[in-house]
């Protein structure tokens, strides 16, 4: 199967919610640092980062979760990154906000605990 890229953040412009940041661990993408959201719960983000992993041919690959935080899109172009994971405890929102920043340019990412 050919493997695809694993995009670094997964994130629709808009959303409100949880995020989780995770390392891919073994194969061919290990130490790749990923921002998934999407879902009701952080463990169910994580469920599903396992299963694009997979599909995207990464068998030899496992993701594990580094922690999680909230998001909240702004209506005056900020990203506002914040709390934490009661599960995988808080993210660091630094490299969170790094990420949101390659994929919003222009956005303005204000880091709050």
């Amino acid at each position: 199967m050919q493997q695809k890229l694993i995009a670094p953040v997964d994130l629709q412009e808009g959303y409100q919610g949880k995020i989780l940041l995770v390392r891919i661990v073994g194969g061919k993408a290990h130490g790749i640092v990923c921002l998934r959201s999407g879902d009701e719960w952080h463990r169910e983000i994580l469920q599903k980062t396992k299963r694009e992993l997979q599909d995207l041919g990464f068998e030899n690959s496992d993701v594990v979760p580094v922690g999680g935080a909230w998001i909240r899109f702004e209506e005056d172009n900020r990203i506002i990154v914040y709390g934490s994971s009661d599960e995988f405890g808080a993210c660091d929102k630094k490299t969170a906000a790094g990420l949101i920043s390659n994929a919003f340019p222009g956005k303005q990412i204000v880091v709050r605990q």
